[in-house]
């Protein structure tokens, strides 16, 4: 197998950066979910949690990359600007009704269940004869798309590790989908016949969490191994 596509997303839920190459650091790739947007505003039922694109599929409209070490938004109407003004947050509350606040957490903390998600090229072309449509594998937010596999078989890595590049993964779970599938990237439309069928087919999961066990380097291009059992 080798790893065709590479990203990075420096803002929860916003749209990501294809990347060319890229360094995995124990927590994931850097800058990786780097910043998300807290909902602050006091009757909201998801007050001190982070808001995405499940609840607001209109933040996917937003495109956020890493420039000189900071992160810059491409906001809906083209313009650009950088993370921390307050624009952003502006321009999302108009779009929410939210009170928002950024959250900056190199930690990881805006992570999901693990810190890299990998996806497989095979499983993406099963999905789409599936549902008699075409998908994209944006829908899944990847961090790592591999091509050469078989489709899903995946579903057999977790508890073993990943080499890609001269990085290791541990392959720590499936990941269990949500409603933010059923968007299209490039349209921002909203289809749920998309997540049920996952649903109905694949026990609503796509894809696998993994840390990562060796830090490393990997590029588009390179090769993407399973290695033996107890490695």
């Amino acid at each position: 197998m080798r790893v065709t596509q590479l990203w990075r997303y420096p803002v929860k839920s916003m749209r990501g950066e294809l990347l060319l190459s890229t360094r995995f650091e124990r927590g994931g790739i850097p800058f990786d979910r780097r910043y998300a947007l807290l909902d602050e505003t006091p009757q909201s039922a998801h007050r001190g949690k982070a808001t995405t694109a499940t609840q607001f599929p209109a933040m996917l409209g937003y495109g956020a990359r890493v420039t000189d070490d900071s992160v810059v938004v491409r906001l809906p109407d083209g313009a650009v600007t950088g993370i921390t003004e307050a624009a952003v947050a502006e321009r999302l509350s108009q779009d929410t009704g939210l009170r928002l606040a950024l959250i900056d957490a190199p930690d990881g903390t805006n992570h999901d269940e693990a810190d890299v998600l990998v996806i497989n090229e095979a499983s993406v072309r099963q999905l789409a004869l599936e549902w008699g449509q075409p998908v994209d594998a944006r829908r899944f937010r990847p961090n790592v798309v591999v091509g050469g596999g078989s489709a899903f078989e995946e579903e057999a890595w977790v508890g073993r590790k990943l080499r890609v590049g001269s990085t290791v993964l541990d392959v720590a779970s499936s990941c269990v989908r949500c409603s933010i599938t059923n968007v299209d990237p490039e349209t921002l439309a909203s289809d749920p016949s998309f997540l049920k069928m996952i649903a109905q087919l694949h026990r609503a999961c796509f894809g696998v969490y993994c840390a990562v066990s060796e830090p490393g380097y990997a590029g588009v291009g390179d090769e993407c191994a399973l290695l033996p059992a107890g490695a």
